[in-house]
């Protein structure tokens, strides 16, 4: 097996009522899913989040959801905040251009493979790793996958969760999830 498959799909534009981020209006989301040759030799079945993230978090109110993750081979998972990737852009829709150009709002994936860039957090307040502060700092169990804290700004916040997949040691897979 030569190589991975890599899967993806872009669309401009994050909400600009974003507070962790910079310039979030002109900030587009990438969403990709790699099946590697290991994965693809042992014919694995990637994890699958059990919950979707609540919409809804009451400011100075502890979070304690389970964003953990299934997986039917039984593999080892390991949970992180993680970097949401960004594609994309206003071209075609707020200003000229192309809206299939890879700075358009539906880029192309023929066009506009990846890799990807990060979203750029409003440092040193905001960072992909403490996406939404708190007291106690917003964090994620990277065994359980519960994410707990308390946020204490009103906002709205991007969030990326990573679970990585591991095989007798192995790093077999990695889903993200924003």
């Amino acid at each position: 097996i030569a190589g991975s498959y890599i899967a993806s799909w872009q669309r401009c534009c994050r909400n600009n009522t974003i507070l962790n981020l910079v310039n979030p209006g002109d900030t587009g989301a990438a969403f990709t899913t790699e099946i590697t040759p290991q994965a693809q030799l042992l014919c694995n079945n990637s994890p699958s989040f059990a919950n979707f993230p609540p919409v809804v978090i009451c400011v100075n109110r502890p979070i304690n959801f389970n964003h953990s993750a299934i997986d039917i081979d039984g593999d080892s998972l390991v949970y992180e905040f993680c970097n949401p990737l960004t594609a994309g852009g206003t071209d075609g829709a707020t200003t000229p251009g192309n809206p299939l150009s890879c700075t358009g709002v539906t880029p192309s994936p023929r066009n506009c493979p990846p890799p990807y860039e990060f979203a750029t957090f409003r440092a040193p307040n905001f960072t992909f790793d403490r996406p939404m502060g708190g007291d106690p700092i917003v964090n994620i169990d990277p065994i359980t996958g519960i994410i707990g804290g308390s946020p204490n700004l009103l906002g709205q916040y991007l969030v990326g969760v990573c679970v990585k997949e591991y095989r007798k040691g192995q790093l077999i897979g990695m889903l993200r999830r924003d």
